[in-house]
């Protein structure tokens, strides 16, 4: 097939007629790379042999680039799909970039950035970038935000991983709404997503350092996207007791924030979505001491915070059929509450008749927690995992404003309340030591 005769088998595939107008645009000057991602977009309309159909008409229209050699099939385990798949990988990671370089250069007008390198010395052996938007109060609030991105399927080193989580949330709209409108800073840890060492789900194999599931996974892809052994220890050494870091981290950076601001309240605000939603838990759940709110949003209904004196937010869409819990979460009450919902689940005809496991997970959650102190929890009418941050945006805002005002005026009273004491205890002393003064008086007289 040639490239226009590719162009209108994929423009025939399509229902309406901007989607056509909007291929045209695309792929008007013969943009492999374009018609590359269209096809991926594409693939799940098309039959199996269609498929195989298409892909070897696109690799050979830049056989110089896309040709997979006998040499690669044997030591790289590729075939055309393999191929076409990491090229669209790469083509994704190179505009997720340029999308961020944009977005970073119009941020700047709204605050500044302030980027963490990895402080060994201090306890924490990965960076963080943190966001001041402007218009922070001398008196703030810091938020963490739990860093949510895909799998860096195509890149090769952990630096490579590390930015390329950074581009994904430069561009996470919510976040830098919820701060830019809210006035409360953030920072995020920056950990990568790795085949088979998922950090930033914090799952058991990351906990455990477990590196036969991660060579075991590594050997399913292509060995020139392979990280290198040495990459691999250096990764599993680093992310060892993540939650202790990450206490060494926030207090790294409320060390920064007070270059910029007066005074930064003692509890933090955790923000998480989608996997950042069960970093964000697992984090609040081990180190609750730090935390004095959470905004928790599509975590597929299962993954609680235990701590009832958090104020906490959970949101939800109707429709998230989502779940970003890949594997064990390694905590003892979500695996058996997660165990549980499957059988009730897969017991409860009527319920499956009408709802997902997902949908189910997140109706039973809502159940769980409603009317639970200092919690609020939100389903979202047919929204999904994709859009259901856009219509909630608002909400975690109030919420976000005013989870800093508890946080700061329950810490103002505690502050009040010991410095009462302090003076109530200073003030005994010192009648204590009246009389005694005057006993010594006394004596002094009666002795003379």
């Amino acid at each position: 097939m040639s490239y226009e005769e590719i162009k209108e088998f994929i423009k025939s595939k399509c229902s309406k007629e901007e989607i056509k107008q909007e291929i045209d645009k695309l792929l008007i000057d013969h943009n492999i790379d374009n018609l590359i991602l269209i096809f991926y977009n594409l693939k799940s309309e098309l039959t199996f042999e269609e498929i195989e159909k298409l892909q070897k008409s696109i690799i050979e229209l830049d056989p110089e680039n896309l040709k997979v050699t006998q040499e690669q099939q044997l030591n790289e385990k590729m075939d055309y799909d393999d191929l076409l798949y990491y090229r669209k990988q790469e083509i994704m990671i190179n505009m997720i970039k340029e999308k961020a370089e944009l977005n970073y250069q119009k941020l700047l007008q709204k605050g500044k950035f302030v980027f963490i390198d990895p402080k060994p010395e201090e306890g924490f052996y990965f960076g963080a970038m943190m966001y001041i938007p402007n218009g922070v109060e001398n008196y703030t609030t810091l938020m963490m935000h739990c860093c949510n991105s895909p799998t860096a399927t195509g890149i090769k080193s952990i630096k490579e991983a590390n930015d390329f989580a950074t581009y994904c949330n430069i561009n996470d709209e919510f976040i830098f709404d919820l701060s830019n409108e809210s006035k409360l800073p953030f920072f995020m840890p920056i950990l990568p997503r790795i085949n088979g060492f998922n950090t930033q789900i914090h799952n058991e194999f990351v906990e455990n350092g477990d590196k036969e599931y991660f060579d075991q996974i590594q050997l399913g892809i292509p060995k020139k996207f392979r990280l290198s052994e040495e990459e691999k220890e250096k990764l599993i050494k680093n992310t060892k007791n993540l939650d202790t870091q990450i206490e060494n981290m926030v207090s790294h950076c409320k060390d920064v924030l007070k270059l910029y601001v007066q005074s930064v309240s003692d509890k933090i605000i955790v923000e998480g979505f989608s996997a950042g939603s069960i970093f964000a838990t697992k984090f609040i759940n081990n180190k609750s001491n730090l935390v004095g709110g959470a905004i928790i949003g599509g975590n597929s209904g299962i993954y609680d915070i235990q701590n009832d004196d958090i104020i906490k937010s959970y949101y939800n869409g109707e429709k998230d059929n989502n779940n970003p819990a890949d594997k064990k979460y390694n905590d003892t009450f979500s695996e058996k509450l997660k165990a549980k919902l499957e059988d009730d689940y897969k017991n409860n005809v009527k319920e499956k008749e009408k709802l997902s496991q997902n949908e189910y997970q997140i109706k039973k959650q809502k159940e769980r927690l409603n009317g639970k102190k200092n919690t609020i929890y939100k389903i979202y009418d047919e929204k999904n995992h994709k859009n259901v941050q856009k219509t909630a945006i608002k909400d975690q805002i109030e919420f976000a404003k005013n989870a800093s005002k508890i946080i700061k005026l329950n810490e103002t009273k505690k502050k009040l309340n010991q410095e009462v004491k302090a003076y109530q205890h200073g003030f005994t002393n010192i009648i204590y030591i009246s009389i005694i003064l005057m006993i010594i008086t006394i004596l002094f007289i009666i002795l003379k």
